[in-house]
């Protein structure tokens, strides 16, 4: 694959007609076969050259081998393709590959898809192997070796991941390297990198210094919204007594700037009795009961009573 080959053809119109139709090709791809000449136009007993080239594209996937393949008339007044010329190709052992990581970056951890590519025209095993120079990977592969068609790709995942991440710090950076083994002792390799973010990053640190500003002002707010009612309720106080204090004081000079009254005794009347009361005289001394007679008849006439 890859090369090409030439062919010489002398078409000799052995017939007693005029040989017209078109040249053609069988038993190989269209792609592959150019002819110098496409139509045929040949008197009896007339000659043409036709030169046919045959290039077999690399990565084709042909297989490794004979080939054989005709040189096809159609006649004009037959759509029926008749082989005129029968030739052969001999397609030699090819072994060639490519590899591609599909991504080649991942974070914390992930599959990465390795495309292995035969470019050769025969079966090849490729070996694979992955490491990183931190050794602080593990990476995890279905097969260490897998076997492709020639022209065929095959898809592999490899399934990478890191150790524990830190707490705090930096975004932390693990290049790989993964390497493909073919035929033929060659040997390719695609780098990548995974990248490990720590736990906890700087911009939280941020987000968690702006939440906790947020809050003081909220705070901060709340408390002088507070002090004011306590400022307000306190001047309320203090007037309610100014003017209290105030109204006393003038109450007091009202009082003392009027003029002292006379103080007038009150007297009481003496009882003055409608009937004289009956007098129960006890069994004493006569002198004594006339003492308590007189006063009594004393007492009604407002005169003093006798000293005994």
């Amino acid at each position: 694959p890859g090369e090409s080959a030439s062919y010489q053809l002398l078409i000799h119109n052995q017939s007693g007609v005029v040989l017209n139709g078109w040249l053609g090709i069988a038993g190989l791809p269209g792609g592959w076969v150019t002819l110098s000449e496409r139509l045929l136009e040949l008197m009896p007993e007339q000659e043409m050259l036709v030169i046919a080239g045959v290039q077999v594209p690399a990565g084709s996937g042909a297989q490794a081998g004979e080939r054989r393949w005709q040189l096809t008339l159609t006649p004009e007044l037959d759509a029926r393709p008749q082989p005129i010329a029968e030739l052969g190709l001999r397609i030699s052992p090819v072994s060639d590959f490519t590899i591609q990581l599909h991504p080649n970056q991942l974070s914390r951890r992930g599959t990465i898809d390795l495309h292995i590519r035969n470019l050769g025209n025969t079966p090849a095993s490729f070996a694979i192997s992955a490491r990183d120079s931190a050794a602080r990977l593990t990476f995890t592969l279905p097969a260490n070796e897998v076997a492709v068609h020639g022209g065929q790709t095959e898809i592999v995942p490899v399934h990478i991941e890191a150790g524990q991440p830190p707490w705090l710090g930096g975004t932390l950076n693990f290049p790989f390297t993964v390497r493909v083994a073919g035929p033929a002792g060659k040997v390719l390799s695609q780098n990548g990198q995974l990248d490990q973010p720590p736990r906890l990053p700087y911009w939280i640190f941020a987000i968690l210094g702006a939440i906790l500003i947020g809050l003081c002002g909220l705070v901060g707010l709340l408390y002088n919204g507070y002090s004011q009612r306590q400022a307000a309720a306190a001047a309320t106080t203090q007037a309610i007594e100014d003017e209290a204090g105030l109204s006393a004081t003038l109450t007091r000079a009202f009082e003392q700037s009027q003029p002292t009254p006379a103080i007038v005794p009150s007297l009481t009347p003496f009882p003055t009795l409608t009937s004289e009361p009956e007098v129960i005289l006890p069994q004493v001394a006569p002198s004594i009961t006339m003492f308590f007679v007189e006063e009594s008849v004393a007492a009604r006439v407002g005169a003093r009573p006798p000293v005994p």
